[in-house]
């Protein structure tokens, strides 16, 4: 999309975090939610529910600590 010259929005953001979520792409999901603390969306009620989702299906089960963690600081 930056190649392109078009901007990000809140849906662009929910899409690509659920699809790196379903496709199981840890890193890239990571990167993602990375950006959307810098542009101050992660507070944002769907995109927050899109990273849960993002971190529940991307850490190993047993882990609930790491999945929660960034929640709690």
């Amino acid at each position: 999309m930056r190649l392109l010259g078009m901007k990000h929005d809140v849906v662009s953001f929910m899409g690509a975090i659920s699809a790196c979520a379903n496709l199981g792409a840890t890193e890239q999901g990571k990167e993602i939610h990375r950006v959307t603390i810098r542009k101050h969306l992660h507070t944002h009620l769907f995109v927050a529910n899109s990273i849960l989702d993002f971190s529940w299906a991307a850490i190993p089960l047993g882990n609930l600590g790491g999945c929660l963690g960034p929640y709690y600081r």
